[in-house]
C-alpha cells in the first residue's frame, strides 16, 4: 500500500473518529435520550388520541356548532326511598354512639375515616348532638 492510499482510507473514516472518547460518549448518550423522548412522545400521543372503541379520535370542542357538542355524562337514576327503617341493622352495644343511647332520634352515619368529605361532616354532627343534648344520638359505622 502506498502512502497516498493510507491517507485516503484515514480520510474516509468520518468525523466520529476524530472525536475524543469522552465527547463521543456524551454525544451517544444525548442521542439516546432524544430517541427515548421522541418514542415516548408518540406512545403518549397514541394513548391520548385513542378512543374508547379503539379508534383514534380527537376530542371535539364546541364552537357553537351542534354537531361538535361535548358529550354529556350519563345521569344516574334517583335513589328510591326505603319503605321502612327495618332494613337497616339495629343499633347494638357494638356500635359507637355519641349522645344518649335512649334518645328519640338516632342519626346513623356510615363513614370512612380517610374520606375528606366525611371529615368535613364531623363538626356538623358534633354540633347537632351538642345542641339537642339527650334528644339526638349519633351512631357511627365504618364504611370502607
Amino acid at each position: 500500500m502506498t502512502q497516498e492510499q493510507t491517507n485516503n482510507e484515514d480520510g474516509k473514516k468520518g468525523s466520529f473518529s476524530k472525536l475524543s472518547p469522552k465527547t463521543a460518549f456524551f454525544l451517544g448518550l444525548g442521542s439516546a435520550v432524544v430517541v427515548v423522548f421522541v418514542v415516548g412522545f408518540f406512545v403518549l400521543l397514541g394513548i391520548v388520541l385513542k378512543g374508547k372503541d379503539g379508534s383514534a379520535t380527537l376530542s371535539a370542542r364546541s364552537n357553537g356548532n351542534p354537531s361538535a357538542a361535548a358529550p354529556t355524562a350519563p345521569t344516574a337514576a334517583a335513589p328510591q326511598p326505603q319503605a321502612d327503617a327495618s332494613s337497616m341493622a339495629p343499633i347494638t352495644s357494638e356500635d359507637w354512639v355519641r349522645g344518649d343511647r335512649n334518645a328519640k332520634v338516632s342519626v346513623v352515619e356510615y363513614s370512612d375515616l380517610e374520606c375528606p368529605f366525611c371529615k368535613r361532616h364531623h363538626p356538623t354532627m358534633q354540633q347537632l348532638v351538642a345542641e339537642y343534648d339527650g334528644k339526638v344520638n349519633w351512631v357511627y359505622r365504618h364504611f370502607p
